[in-house]
Formats: C-alpha cells, sequence, structure tokens
C-alpha cells in the first residue's frame, strides 16, 4: 500500500501521455452547457461588489489548511436587525491560530445594513457584533418577544448570544443568558420545542481540537506540543474500490469486485490515530479528521422567559452521548402533530432524528425512520441540510449534502416518521459524485411552484487540484429545478456567474432586493462572499411573500418560528415555515416565500401558528408582501418595492466536450489492434498411414474422408469441416485424432463447450495426444474457465515443461482468477525483450492490483511496443479508476477504445467510469454491450441491474440481478440489490427471505442486515427490526473504534 505514490509517479511519466486537448476539466470547475430544463428568462448576476460586500474577506487559518479547525468555514446570515422591512446581511469569520494565541490580530464578522437601494453599508462597529472570536454558524430568532431579531453566533470557543437593543446595536448576553459554552460548536438553530411560546436553542457540537496540541498539520509543519518522530503514512482511504477480482476459491466472474460499488459511494476525510505521524487520504498529505478525534456533545437550551437558559439536553434526551460530530441542525415537525422534531446532520458518524414527545422529551428514532444512514445502511460525512415538500404531498422532506466522493442525498417523507432514500428516483444521483457539498437550500427560483434545490461546494483539501482526483479546490454551485418531484440541473442558462469558482460553505436564501424573488447569499473560504440578484422570475411567474407574527400570549414566538403556512393556487397546495438555522451555519429570510407560476389569484391560505393554533385568510391579489398577525389576521399588504434593473448576459454558450466517445459507434476505429499471443490458433492434425493403430484398419474411404476434413479446416470453411468430421466420428468414433480436430474446429466456431467435450473425448481415447491437452486448456481459457485451464495446462506442462505459450496461459489464468501473486511469479519468468503485449498487459494488471510500482515500468513497455499503443492506455485508464480519477480513466479508456473495443473489459471498465461521472446512459450502452459479448458476465449484469434500479426501473433491474445470482446463486452483492428492489416493490416478506439466506454467512455486513431491518420494520416486525438496526450501529461504531486504534505503517 506504502507504494501507492511511487505508483502515481510512474504513470505520470508513462508515455505516450495524452494531448493537452483531451484532458477533462473537473466537472467541479466545469460551467454546464444549457439546458432545456431551465426556466426560460430567469438567471442570477453577480451583484457582490456593487452591493459593497467585496471588502468583506472570510479568513480560517493558513492557506495550506495544516489543522481540521480551518476547514469547515462560517455561515452567513439574511436577517432585517431594523426592522424596516428590508433584508440585511450578517457574515460570520473565521479566525488564525496565530490570533488565537495572542500573537494577530483577530478577523472580525461585519453585519451590514440595506440601504433599500442594491446596496449594503457596514455597521458592524457601532452595532457591537464584530465576534472577533473563530466563528462558526448563525442563526436568528427572537428568543426574548420583543419583536426584534437576536443573533446567535457559535464559536470555536465562547459563543455568542446579540440580544437586540432595537437602537441599530446589540449586547452580547451569552454567559449572563448561559448559552456561551466553550469547545467548538457548530451549526445551531431557535425553536420552541415545548410549546410555551419562548424561543429555545439547540447548539451542535463538532469535534475536540487543542490548538497547543493538534493532530500533525497537512504541510509537514512541526505541531506544537508534538515530539517528532518517524513519518508513517496511513494507507490511502481508497473505500473498497478493487479493480482485482475477488479472491473467492473457483470463481469466474468480471475482474472488478461489486462489492465496491457501494463502498465507492461512502466518501470522508482522512482519519487519525494516535501514533501517526501524519494524515493521508488517497494518498496525499492532509489534515486529520475527523474520524479519529473525540467528539463535541450536543446542547439544547430551554428558555426560562428571564432572558436566562437551562441546559436541558440530558433530561431531554438530545445530549450526542456518543459524541457524533454535529453540524446542521433543523426543527421541524416531521410527523405533522405539531410539535416541533430535532434533525442533526453529522459528519462521518449517523444523522440524529428526534422525535418531540411532547413533554419535554424525545425519543432517538434516527436508525428506525430510516434517516441516519443513507440507503446501503453507511454512515456520511454530513455538512447541510435543507427541509422543504419537493413532490408536494404536504410533507416535509429532507435534503443532506456530503463529502466527495459521496451523493447528496434525499430522504423522502413517507408519513409515520418514516424517510426512504429517493436521492437517484429524484435525479440527484451520480452527478454529486465529485463535489463535496456544504450549504444546501430548498427554494422556487423560478415561481413555478415547485420547491427548486440550491447545493454550494467546495473542497477541504488545497492540494486536490495537484492529485488529478476528478474535483477541484473550487467548486461551482448546484442549482436545480424540480419538474414534477424530479431534479435537473439548469446549466449555464440560469447566468454563467452563477458557476463561477469559489470554495464555498455557507449559503441564505432570500429578496434582499424587495422585487419578489429570491437572491442567494454564500460565504467562500479565504475570499469575498457572494450576492447573486434574481432576475426575471418575478417576470416568470406569479409570487407571494407572508411575514407571521406570533403571539407570545397565545404561546407562539413573536417571529413565529415553527409556524406553517399552506398556500392553495391553481389547486396547487405549497407548504413552508418559518425556520431558524439550516442550510450549513446559515439562516435565509424568515419570511415566507411562494411561487405562483400563472395563477392569479390565492384559493386558500392556512396558517399553522407554532402554538398548534390553525386560521385562514382570504389573501387579495398577487405579487404581494403580506403580514399576517395571530388573533389580528392581515395587518400590511403592499405590492412589489422595486424592480430588477440588471440585463441578461449578452451571450451564453454551451461547452463543449473534447474528446466524448460516440457510444452509437463501434466502428472508425483508426489502427487495428493485435493482440500478439494468438491464443485461438488450433492446428489440425492429419492423417498419417504410418501412425495408424492396427485396431482402426482405417479405409481408404475413411483416410480420404478426414484428408477432406483437414483441407476444409485450412481453408477455414469451418462448418463444412465440422460436418465431414461429425459424419467421419459417427462411423468411428473410436478416431481420436478426428475428436482433437473436430475440437479445433469447434473453437474457430466459438462453440467452447462443444470444443472441451471433443478435445476429453479424444484425451480419453489417447492420453498421450498433448496437443490435445494444450488445446483443451487453451479453449477453457477462451471460455472464461480459468481454474479449469490452469489444471489441462498443468497438466500439459508436466509432458512439457518448457512450453512458453502454455507457461504464459497458465499466468494469464491465474491473473484472471485474481490470484495476481501466483500470476506474477508465472509470468515474470517469461518475460524477454521482445514480450507479447497480452503478457505485458497482464503481468501490468497485476502488478497494478497488487500496488507495485514496476507496473509504471509495464506501461512505458507497452506505449513502446508497435502493438501495445491500447494495451498501455486500458492500463492506465484501470489505475486511474483505482485511485478514484474517474475523468482521467474516461480519457484513457476511450483513448483505448480508438483503437478496438475489442479489448479486455474494455465496455465494461468504460461503463463503471460512465457510472460514477454521472453518464448513466453511456454507462448503461457500454454494460448492455459487453452483455452481447458474454451474456453471462456475472459483473455486467449486476452492475446494470444496479444502475437500472437506481434509475428506478425496478422490473428491468429485477431480471438482470436474477440473472446475475444464476451465475453466483451464493453472492451476497447480487443478494443485497434483489433484496433492495424487492423492497421498493412493495415485496418485504420476498425481500427479508432474500436477505435471511445471506445473513448467517454474512453477520458483519451493515448494508445486508440495514435492509433486512426495514424489511422487518415494512412487515410490521418492530423488535427484529429494532435488533437489526442496533446491530447495524454497532458495526458502523466497530469500525469508527478500529480506526482510532490503527496502527502507523512500519
Amino acid at each position: 500500500m506504502k507504494q501507492l505514490l511511487t505508483l502515481c509517479l510512474a504513470l505520470s511519466m508513462a508515455q505516450p501521455m495524452l494531448a493537452a486537448s483531451q484532458q477533462f476539466i473537473p466537472p467541479t470547475a466545469k460551467v454546464p452547457p444549457p439546458s432545456t430544463a431551465a426556466a426560460p428568462g430567469v438567471y442570477f448576476t453577480e451583484v457582490t461588489k456593487a452591493a459593497g460586500l467585496a471588502q468583506f474577506r472570510f479568513i480560517s487559518g493558513t492557506a495550506a489548511k495544516d489543522y481540521i479547525i480551518e476547514a469547515p468555514g462560517s455561515g452567513c446570515a439574511f436577517l432585517d436587525f431594523d426592522n424596516d422591512g428590508w433584508l440585511d446581511i450578517y457574515l460570520v469569520n473565521g479566525s488564525t491560530l496565530e490570533a488565537l494565541r495572542g500573537k494577530a490580530a483577530a478577523p472580525r464578522a461585519a453585519l451590514y445594513r440595506n440601504n433599500r437601494n442594491g446596496t449594503f453599508t457596514d455597521v458592524t462597529e457601532k452595532a457591537g457584533v464584530a465576534n472577533e472570536r473563530w466563528g462558526q454558524g448563525v442563526c436568528i430568532g427572537d428568543y426574548n418577544n420583543d419583536g426584534w431579531e437576536d443573533i446567535y453566533v457559535t464559536n470555536f470557543g465562547r459563543n455568542r448570544l446579540y440580544r437586540n437593543n432595537r437602537d441599530g446595536t446589540f449586547t452580547d448576553v451569552a454567559e449572563k443568558a448561559g448559552v456561551a459554552l466553550g469547545g467548538w460548536s457548530s451549526g445551531c438553530a431557535f425553536g420552541d420545542y415545548n410549546g410555551d411560546g419562548l424561543l429555545d436553542l439547540f447548539v451542535a457540537g463538532y469535534v475536540k481540537f487543542d490548538i497547543n496540541n493538534p493532530p500533525p498539520p497537512a504541510s509537514g509543519g512541526h505541531s506544537p506540543g508534538r515530539r517528532e518522530g518517524k513519518s508513517a503514512e496511513r494507507p490511502p482511504d481508497r473505500g473498497e474500490w478493487e479493480s482485482g477480482r475477488r479472491a473467492d476459491a473457483g470463481t469466474e466472474t468480471s475482474d472488478v469486485n461489486p462489492q465496491s460499488r457501494k463502498a465507492q459511494q461512502v466518501g470522508t476525510g482522512a482519519s487519525y490515530a494516535p501514533g501517526l505521524e501524519y494524515c493521508s487520504y488517497r494518498g496525499q498529505r492532509v489534515m486529520c479528521g475527523p474520524r479519529g478525534l473525540e467528539g463535541e456533545p450536543d446542547h439544547l437550551f430551554r428558555n426560562n422567559g428571564d432572558g436566562t437558559f437551562t441546559d436541558m439536553s440530558e433530561k431531554a434526551g438530545v445530549a450526542d452521548k456518543k459524541r457524533y460530530y454535529g453540524f446542521a441542525v433543523a426543527w421541524f415537525d416531521a410527523d405533522d402533530d405539531g410539535r416541533l422534531d430535532l434533525f442533526v446532520a453529522n459528519d462521518s458518524t449517523p444523522n440524529y432524528l428526534y422525535h418531540n414527545k411532547g413533554d419535554g422529551t424525545f425519543e432517538d428514532i434516527s436508525f428506525q425512520s430510516g434517516a441516519a444512514l443513507n440507503e446501503t445502511g453507511r454512515e456520511q460525512a454530513c455538512m447541510g441540510v435543507a427541509i422543504g415538500d419537493v413532490d408536494g404531498d404536504g410533507r416535509d422532506d429532507i435534503h443532506v449534502t456530503n463529502f466527495s466522493d459521496d451523493l447528496n442525498t434525499l430522504y423522502h417523507n413517507d408519513d409515520g416518521l418514516q424517510f426512504t432514500e429517493t436521492t437517484y428516483p429524484a435525479g440527484l444521483g451520480e452527478i454529486t459524485f465529485p463535489f463535496l457539498g456544504w450549504g444546501t437550500n430548498f427554494f422556487d427560483y423560478d415561481h413555478d411552484g415547485a420547491l427548486d434545490l440550491l447545493v454550494a461546494n467546495g473542497h477541504i483539501y488545497p492540494n486536490i487540484d495537484e492529485a488529478s482526483w476528478g474535483t477541484s479546490y473550487k467548486q461551482r454551485l448546484l442549482l436545480f429545478r424540480n419538474l414534477k418531484g424530479r431534479f435537473h440541473e439548469v446549466g449555464s442558462s440560469a447566468g454563467e456567474t452563477l458557476y463561477s469558482l469559489r470554495c464555498s460553505r455557507g449559503s441564505s436564501v432570500g429578496d434582499f432586493d424587495n422585487d419578489g424573488d429570491l437572491d442567494i447569499l454564500l460565504s467562500n473560504m479565504d475570499d469575498s462572499p457572494t450576492l447573486l440578484r434574481n432576475d426575471g422570475a418575478n417576470k416568470a411567474g406569479h409570487w407571494l411573500v407572508i411575514k407571521l407574527i406570533g403571539n407570545p400570549a397565545q404561546k407562539c414566538p413573536r417571529d413565529a418560528i415553527g409556524s406553517v403556512v399552506f398556500c392553495t393556487a391553481n389547486g396547487q397546495r405549497q407548504r413552508a415555515e418559518v425556520a431558524s438555522g439550516r442550510s450549513f451555519y446559515s439562516q435565509s429570510d424568515l419570511r415566507l416565500h411562494f411561487g405562483l407560476g400563472a395563477a392569479v389569484r390565492v384559493e386558500k391560505l392556512e396558517v399553522r401558528w407554532a402554538n398548534g393554533k390553525t386560521e385562514q385568510f382570504q389573501i387579495e391579489g398577487v405579487d404581494r408582501f403580506v403580514t399576517i398577525e395571530q388573533g389580528r389576521g392581515i395587518v400590511a399588504s403592499s405590492a412589489v418595492l422595486n424592480r430588477p434593473t440588471s440585463n441578461h448576459p449578452t451571450s451564453v454558450r454551451p461547452t463543449s466536450d473534447v474528446g466524448r466517445l460516440d457510444v452509437g459507434r463501434s466502428d472508425g476505429l483508426n489502427v487495428e489492434h493485435r493482440t500478439g499471443l494468438d491464443i485461438g490458433r488450433f492446428e489440425p492434425r492429419t492423417s498419417n498411414v504410418g501412425r495408424r493403430t492396427s485396431s482402426l484398419q482405417q479405409s481408404d474411404e475413411i483416410t480420404s474422408s478426414f484428408n477432406r476434413a483437414v483441407e476444409m479446416q485450412r481453408q477455414g470453411k469451418w462448418e463444412e469441416a465440422a460436418a465431414e468430421y461429425r459424419a467421419l466420428l459417427r462411423r468411428w468414433p473410436g478416431y481420436a485424432e478426428a475428436q482433437a480436430n473436430l475440437g479445433a474446429v469447434l473453437a474457430r466456431l466459438g462453440d467452447y463447450q462443444g470444443a472441451i467435450a471433443a478435445y476429453e473425448a479424444a484425451l480419453r481415447l489417447n492420453p498421450q495426444l498433448t496437443p490435445a491437452l494444450l488445446n483443451l486448456g487453451i479453449t477453457h481459457y477462451r471460455a472464461g474457465q480459468f481454474a479449469r485451464a490452469v489444471l489441462a495446462l498443468e497438466r500439459f506442462l508436466a509432458v512439457a515443461p518448457d512450453h512458453l505459450q502454455a507457461r504464459q496461459l497458465i499466468g494469464l489464468s491465474l491473473v484472471e482468477l485474481g490470484r495476481d501473486k501466483e500470476a506474477i511469479a508465472r509470468l515474470e519468468p517469461t518475460l524477454s525483450a521482445e514480450a507479447d503485449v497480452t503478457v505485458l498487459y497482464s503481468l501490468g494488471l497485476a502488478y497494478l492490483r497488487q500496488n507495485r510500482p514496476e507496473v509504471g515500468a509495464i506501461i512505458e513497455r507497452l506505449a513502446a511496443h508497435a502493438d501495445g499503443a491500447a494495451l498501455a492506455h486500458l492500463l492506465r485508464g484501470r489505475a486511474h479508476l483505482e485511485m478514484f480519477e474517474f475523468n482521467q480513466a474516461t480519457s484513457e479508456l476511450e483513448a483505448a477504445a480508438r483503437y478496438s473495443l475489442d479489448l479486455p473489459q474494455l465496455e465494461f471498465l468504460l461503463a463503471l467510469a460512465y457510472l460514477k461521472l454521472g453518464r448513466s446512459e453511456e454507462a448503461k450502452t457500454f454494460l448492455e454491450r459487453q452483455l452481447n459479448r458474454t451474456p453471462d458476465d456475472f459483473s455486467a449484469l449486476y452492475y446494470l441491474a444496479y444502475l437500472l434500479e437506481k434509475q428506478g426501473e425496478l422490473q428491468q433491474a429485477r431480471q438482470y440481478i436474477e440473472a446475475a445470482l444464476k451465475q453466483e446463486p451464493q453472492s451476497v452483492e447480487a443478494g443485497i440489490v434483489l433484496g433492495s428492489i424487492l423492497l421498493k416493490q412493495g415485496q418485504a416478506a420476498e425481500a427479508a427471505r432474500v436477505l435471511e439466506q445471506r445473513r448467517a454467512r454474512h453477520t458483519d455486513n451493515a448494508e445486508l442486515l440495514y435492509l433486512l431491518a426495514r424489511s422487518y420494520q415494512k412487515l410490521g416486525r418492530k423488535q427484529e427490526a429494532a435488533r437489526m438496526f442496533a446491530e447495524v450501529e454497532r458495526l458502523n461504531e466497530k469500525a469508527r473504534e478500529s480506526e482510532k486504534q490503527r496502527k502507523p505503517d512500519s
């Protein structure tokens, strides 16, 4: 494993390299082309500088990002601190270790007052909200019910509660209120969990971090308080991706392990273990954590109504006793019982979902609800959270952003406190894989009445741009339009300024210019914020903005946080709720925004106040700002206050995709590929009178028939030759040479089983017929029966020990079986200066799978060989797949395909690369091509079933996975996919049966147990489900603990 960096260097030096024009721009850094799914006439314009925000700069440690404290960044907020009806902006700032140690000036946060003309004025000093600490998150709420918004800021260190003094200034009362804490606080949110009309406060905790004794730095500098010692690199975290075959004895399947496809989806950062001198992620030295570090607890503070709070974490049951790494926080009513439930997005640990029991306590329903893990039963590195009703069924769904090399996750609310992951069916699958997501917001950007989705992205490792991982440090935004519950990226149709590269963290949405459409605010690492003005939505469709004022006397918070509004227009019922916090460390507009499309009237407006009481209101007109006060009704209604002033960008051009392979063609290849080692050549054995046996008195007729068949064979008239041999053998079934030659003819016709039967018959008749033994081994190889090929060829070598082709073919078979060490031992002695390219490739593949640096030299030899260029590209492509570098893998594999598609596993490998790049249809095409060549290819059947399952084509997926199971009936991976499909088809009993069959042999497979638990749940077998969920949780905890105990490599 420690040789992987050497391998990378060898690969980078291998020739020939791709031309510059063929290099891919990482999808995270590439402006997407215009999309037909985008809303016409709706686009975003960056106005950061014009608004007066460009002078602010987010600071978070050094550029190298040596320590985890420097990675998460800070949040941002839209708020109306002066109650003038115009959104102001608060920007949290980070700090540096030097500032914390008192050796440098501390960066400050900033409060910008809205000047009502598209510009802002910095009023931080006057307001007293500079927060010169290492800031993290921000949430807004009127905790003292005086009608003015207060600000809570989480920090690394003591937190701030800025009480609004109602005169443009604030006072930090965190210490007095009892909410200052210490350590590392992350996300926060206000919400009235006990229904007393007072906003309570939840604060998540991240990790314990000691600035005087931190883990090893990323850049190689000396850590304060650490002894210098031997450098030891942790093996790169490559998930469970294996380009080599499973080492199951006797298993003959395609050589990419299906188990990898689920492990591939889980991306987490580098783990730390005591004793390591530095941490590594995929071969790159990086900051350590969070894995291996101790987590901070979470805190729930009950508002006492006198300006103070009481920590109720333990009593309420939300104290995070397992010390998960908390990030984003969201209060929402998951089951519409009128009480706020709580979701906590945790980094590299399971999420929390707490159900409010109505008695001041919560029940942890994280696992049984389905929201703790992804659908494969794996914890993810969750960052931000968005809550909203994406499919119009009246229930709030959950969207969570995650690390790169993973997918963001959409949990559909099924009612009854049950959530099902619908990431793929909703169109949010592979496209998010290379992105590291942070802030996320549901909002109707185009006023069509459906919640669209924003994701802010940026990596945590600055050296990632040098690593060629198919991603980038600075990344573009993702903006998805919701069309009937399925999301489509809008592309550059929404304006190319939307896709400027940033290393973003927090995201907020709100109508800062009061023109009726929602704008975007981003916090960016080591950069200015970004303010994107929405231009055009207020013309594309009608809209309504609602501000709610609650009545504390009726036990509803003054700012109405926790209240829900249902708006019905044109028969479409929408849902929105007043919420604090959410996204990542950020706060959006507390007003509620509804896009109405073509509707010119609101048919019904229902308000379910935070105290559970419901009122209905008649709204006159649309395109209005409406204020509703509990108990008084509509107290204000006004038309749009401002108009957009910017123009659409002058041109939007689709980007070209240089080098994209036309998957609809296989012709037009510019070079004929030659394999070199001709394992398909079978020489006919001619009749010889001197070799006739006495027991077989061959007549002239038989001799003539045999020689005619031989001549047909030499002329390539395979069917005629086969017919002649069969006619001969019907008369003389004991003719061994005729059986052997029939085997050769049938092999040429592709009838390998018939050929094998003929060779075996010849050897039964004459065991000394060694050419038949050699050809039997060759035919087993061609038929994919590699273990049998080895046995036959070993028998042949016992007679002819120096036969080079047989020795090499045994090595090739061992490679196919995944017995790489044995293969290397067999193939290395056969190499010569003029070594065959097939042998070179197979040896290189074995080296690659053993992480041996010699693969670089093999690639160089292949590239220099007249017939080896295609295989050099193929081997280099496989190496990039091993290292998760999917863009580079695709480039190399497509280059190989330009020589020939008839290369070992090329179509299958291309399918895998396309699958990981979100190019599902191309992946599907190549998997189908692979199956056209080899219909019984287990891995191709498996992956095609997996892809179809994700696309929602369940019946077709089931057919393919059942075909795969016919090849490998005991496969746990295929059984899991079948179980997942059955569960989605509503056949929980059958799913449970399939999974139970495999449970006894795979008691430590968390995915299997998780699906089994979900099946039991559907069947009402609650106790069994609870036991399974507990076992899944135990397995995840065991995996995390094993990382803490990891020893340095020697």
